[in-house]
C-alpha cells in the first residue's frame, strides 16, 4: 500500500462532470476510475487548462487506493517536452497551434505571438511607451486626437479626395 500512495501515469480519457474535470489515468498497466484533477482556483483567480489524453501526471493516493487518488498534472516527458529555449529566467504559455505568450525577467521582455486575431475589451487601454512601431494597416473606426506633429513618406486623402497638393476654397495654397 505505502508504494502505492504516489504514482505516475498517463492520462486515457478526460471529461467534465459538474464543472469539475476528472481523468482515468493508466498507471503501470492498470486505467484507474475517474479521478479529480488538481487545478488552480480560488476566489481571486482560477486557471482552467484542459488536461490531455497522453499528459503524463502523478496520481497521489492518500491511503494507497489509485481509485480513491487525485491527479497532479503534468511531468515534462519524451512526448510533452520542456519548450525549446526555456531557462531560469524564461516563463512560457505555449499553446498546441503555436500560439505563445513568453517573458524572459533577465532582459525584461515579453513577446506574445498569435496565430488567429487578438480581441481586446476595454472602457479604457492606455499605452505608456517610448516608442511605437506598427507594421501593416490600422485602421481607426472613431475620432484620432494628435497632441503633437504628423508626419508622412506618403500622401494624404480624406472622403472628398486627395489634401496631398491642397487649395483652399479662396484659391489659397496650402504651405
Amino acid at each position: 500500500m505505502i508504494s502505492n500512495l504516489i504514482r505516475t501515469g498517463t492520462i486515457v480519457q478526460s471529461r467534465a462532470v459538474n464543472g469539475k474535470m476528472v481523468a482515468r489515468v493508466d498507471v503501470h498497466g492498470r486505467v484507474t476510475d475517474w479521478l479529480p484533477v488538481i487545478g488552480t482556483s480560488n476566489a481571486f483567480m482560477k486557471i482552467y487548462i484542459p488536461i490531455v489524453v497522453g499528459e503524463q501526471v502523478t496520481v497521489l493516493c492518500e491511503f494507497g487506493e489509485a481509485d480513491n487518488g487525485i491527479v497532479l498534472r503534468s511531468l515534462f516527458s519524451e512526448e510533452s517536452a520542456e519548450p525549446t529555449g526555456m531557462n531560469e529566467s524564461t516563463a512560457m504559455i505555449l499553446f498546441h497551434d503555436g500560439a505563445k505568450v513568453q517573458y524572459d525577467s533577465g532582459t525584461g521582455r515579453m513577446d506574445v505571438k498569435a496565430i488567429g486575431s487578438v480581441h481586446m475589451t476595454a472602457p479604457h487601454v492606455e499605452l505608456v511607451c517610448d516608442t511605437t512601431h506598427i507594421t501593416g494597416t490600422l485602421d481607426i473606426d472613431g475620432a484620432l486626437g494628435v497632441g503633437g506633429d504628423i508626419s508622412t513618406d506618403g500622401g494624404i486623402t480624406d472622403a472628398n479626395g486627395d489634401l496631398s497638393n491642397f487649395i483652399t476654397s479662396d484659391g489659397a495654397v496650402r504651405a
